[in-house]
């Protein structure tokens, strides 16, 4: 039996009853308007969404695969929100989840049923304490299905974090620790002996928030992963445990009323179990500036430069990702609204022999909105991600034209509608509207 059958077991239980508790809530949750700033006021939202669309490459396989063929896919989901006080509005309790229900008109092998779920324990005990409890759950199909092709791949995610931190001054929070851990499985065979893993890990550090919202952390995070299936030959080429030690600084700026910086760098030493050769420092690096023109318009721009150990390929050292990313959002009338989105990023491979090999990928796309009323939103999407390896086995294209309509009710004008934007709204996940 597998040494992570009973970790499993218990947090499959541990899902079902934060589940059932979050179906209980909404449904308890009332459905008049409570008088605002009210301590025992609970805020929902709920969402009903359908999604027909058209991808190009839904397996985003090679450009030398001859299977390739698009698809139809209907995608139906309910999404619900809820934030419930508990002693005060610093201590509460926030849920939001989606489940959906995807259904491809030729490539059936992918229908599925994606869901998300996320608790949050925000909580503050007299004026020194403060920390979160937070708890996060996602099942959807595998990125990388072109390695499992023609099986379909599911990845289940699982992570949880407690922080804690000591009020020192209005400002400065010393010390301010976390503990996390995690997991990820897969359906499939072969990704299951490679990818199957679980992590914990801890952080130390300190933070300090200036005027408005610019804030200002350091400290030091270390992370142990383990492979918990892979087998004695694989072990050999590639390893099974690793370790990552990370001294990092980041923070955000509001230099202006409409502008604001964010960014973070780190110093990363990872050291392998068993394979030394392949310990590597490396430096992160990720940042954001938002400008807003006006209050229909705003400009993002996001850089990032991302090295990392290679931990599935045997004769890859390390890669390297580095790119950048243009959005804007305008808001042309109170109903409709448009954004544009432009992104280039390369990814370098080190390998072993010394040789280097590069790729190239392009994301672009758009979207038109119209908002009928508060309750109805009606969408549509275009979207195109292009990646140029080094030959055609390398290199894949994908196009997705979509049409959304969106119901949503809610109690409340201070709906927890910020529970939904997780880092999981991304185009290759059918079942969301760009969140």
């Amino acid at each position: 039996m597998s040494r992570a059958r009973p970790i499993a077991d218990r947090l499959r239980r541990a899902r079902r009853q934060c589940l059932l508790a979050a179906a209980g809530l909404l449904c308890c949750a009332p459905l008049q308007a409570r008088p605002p700033g009210a301590p025992t006021a609970i805020d929902y939202v709920l969402k009903l969404r359908s999604m027909p669309q058209y991808q190009s490459n839904p397996a985003r396989l090679s450009d030398a695969d001859t299977r390739r063929q698009g698809s139809q896919v209907l995608v139906n989901s309910v999404g619900a929100a809820v934030r419930i006080p508990l002693l005060s509005h610093q201590t509460r309790l926030d849920l939001s989840g989606n489940i959906g229900d995807a259904r491809y008109s030729d490539t059936r092998q992918l229908n599925h049923q994606p869901r998300q779920f996320t608790g949050a324990l925000p909580w503050r005990a007299t004026e020194l304490f403060a920390g979160r409890l937070r708890y996060d759950y996602s099942d959807r199909l595998y990125d990388y299905l072109n390695r499992t092709w023609p099986e379909r791949d599911m990845e289940t995610r699982r992570r949880w974090e407690a922080e804690a931190g000591l009020r020192i001054t209005d400002r400065l929070t010393l010390p301010l620790v976390s503990v996390f851990g995690g997991s990820s499985r897969y359906d499939v065979d072969a990704s299951r002996t490679l990818y199957n893993r679980d992590e914990s890990g801890w952080q130390a550090g300190a933070r300090y928030t200036g005027l408005d919202r610019s804030w200002l952390a350091a400290g030091y995070r270390h992370n142990e992963v383990d492979y918990i299936d892979r087998t004695e030959a694989w072990r050999l080429q590639i390893d099974d445990r690793y370790r990552d030690d990370e001294l990092f600084v980041a923070g955000e700026w509001d230099f202006s009323p409409k502008s604001v910086f964010e960014a973070r760098v780190g110093w990363l030493r990872r050291t392998y179990a068993h394979l030394s050769a392949r310990d590597t420092s490396l430096l992160t690096l990720d940042a954001r500036y938002a400008y807003r023109h006006s209050p229909k318009t705003r400009l993002d721009v996001y850089a990032w430069r991302r090295p990392y150990s290679n931990d599935d390929s045997p004769d890859v050292v390390y890669s390297i990702l580095t790119g950048g990313r243009i959005a804007m959002r305008w808001q042309a009338t109170p109903k409709t609204s448009a954004w544009l989105s432009v992104a280039r990023e390369t990814q370098d491979d080190t390998r072993f022999s010394g040789l280097q090999t590069q790729s190239t990928i392009w994301r672009y796309g758009g979207r038109l909105a119209w908002q009928a009323d508060r309750s109805w939103r009606m969408v549509f999407d275009a979207y195109r991600q292009r990646e140029k390896g080094s030959s055609a086995a390398s290199s894949y294209a994908q196009n997705i034209v979509r049409v959304g309509l969106e119901f949503r009710t809610d109690n409340s004008p201070s709906a927890p509608e910020d529970l939904f934007f997780t880092s999981q709204c991304d185009w290759r996940h059918v079942e969301y509207l760009l969140c």
